[in-house]
């Protein structure tokens, strides 16, 4: 990373944390391994940030009953459809949600509640099982899919600022996008 990138990263954290909050992330490169974090191990709340990985999630279960809920999964995540949200949650409870966490390595007691508190580490470890997935099969294709323009994103003038669309296929929201220079965080 270059050193302006570096300082772009340190000052958006810097004024972040001079309005009193506080910042985490986690960025890795999935072609390399190779990223940045800043407070990995803080604790923020998830807000609509657990609907997208959580959509994904319940198209790794593979089920028919999963996929029959593909139109509320892709709603959730282009728009971040609340109601959709909760339409999954209701309909499978937090069982799914425990055993995903369990997979990726993470506390499985957060799926005891809707939006949990989770840390910047713990995100990019369920968003690494996700792209595991949407990269190994037809049906993660399908739900990878979902995720593939920036419009989903709600830094998308970012994305096109910098010309660069996220794909799963190009490292998603895990991969060297966000280790190109960007003003936000």
């Amino acid at each position: 990373m270059s050193e302006g990138v570096r300082s772009s990263l340190q000052s958006a954290v810097d004024s972040v944390r001079a309005d009193g909050y506080d910042a985490g992330f986690v960025m890795v490169d999935i072609k390399t391994g190779q990223g940045v974090a800043c407070n990995p191990y803080g604790s923020f709340y998830s807000a609509s940030t657990i609907k997208g990985t959580l959509c994904g999630q319940h198209c790794l279960d593979g089920s028919s009953t999963a996929w029959s809920w593909g139109a509320t999964m892709e709603q959730t995540i282009r728009v971040s459809s609340n109601e959709g949200y909760e339409a999954l949650r209701n309909a499978f409870g937090g069982y799914p949600m425990s055993l995903w966490c369990m997979q990726a390595g993470v506390d499985p007691s957060m799926a005891s509640t809707w939006y949990p508190y989770y840390s910047a580490r713990d995100l990019v470890k369920l968003w690494s099982v996700n792209y595991e997935f949407f990269n190994s099969s037809a049906n993660g294709g399908l739900a990878g899919s979902w995720y593939t323009s920036s419009w989903n994103s709600m830094i998308h003038e970012d994305f096109w600022a910098i010309g660069t669309t996220p794909r799963p296929n190009q490292g998603g929201l895990l991969g060297r996008i966000f280790l190109q220079p960007m003003m936000r965080v």
